[in-house]
């Protein structure tokens, strides 16, 4: 086939083989996440050690369900900012009761995983989800290592703590899959 016979010859061919990879594309669904769900992000993080569930019962809001992993939330803050004024509260309303830190509603899978990455705790409660960001602070400053030279990347040093180490890790790589 020599000329615009073949040069057609080829055109055709390779308008086929566009056509046929579109309808592949169509037909291939993407998946699905699963849906929004206490017990999907739990199972989500099941890998991570220090993923942590807390249940506090409070007689004017009902069942709240905290989860977040524990080396990257500031427990103290959890606690005087979250759980105290939750198990105390006499509002009907988890905003009005957790008013002291921001709130953010939760819709879909992904945005609740980096919420959880990021240093948030999640709350359940009411079937619906928020997330209230506590990270933690490491306890000393990072320095660059005085031993080895550095050429090029991240200039952190870890420390004698392995929770603040963790911490370290899990900001660089915020991956739910990372198992601890």
């Amino acid at each position: 086939m020599a000329g615009a016979d073949g040069d057609m010859y080829w055109l055709t061919k390779l308008l086929d083989l566009i056509r046929r990879e579109k309808r592949q594309h169509i037909d291939r669904k993407q998946p699905e996440s699963p849906p929004l769900s206490l017990k999907s992000i739990q199972q989500a993080f099941q890998t991570i050690h220090d993923a942590k569930t807390i249940e506090i019962n409070n007689e004017f809001i009902g069942k709240i369900v905290l989860f977040y992993i524990r080396s990257l939330v500031d427990v103290r803050q959890l606690q005087e900012f979250v759980i105290f004024p939750l198990q105390h509260s006499s509002h009907a309303s988890l905003r009005e009761a957790v008013s002291a830190v921001e709130m953010n509603e939760l819709n879909t899978l992904e945005e609740a995983e980096q919420a959880v990455l990021k240093g948030s705790v999640i709350l359940h409660a009411d079937n619906r989800l928020s997330s209230v960001i506590l990270p933690n602070t490491v306890s000393r400053a990072i320095e660059t290592s005085e031993q080895e030279s550095i050429i090029y990347g991240p200039k952190d040093s870890f420390s004698e703590q392995i929770d603040q180490n963790l911490t370290l890790i899990r900001r660089r790589l915020p991956i739910r899959r990372w198992k601890s």
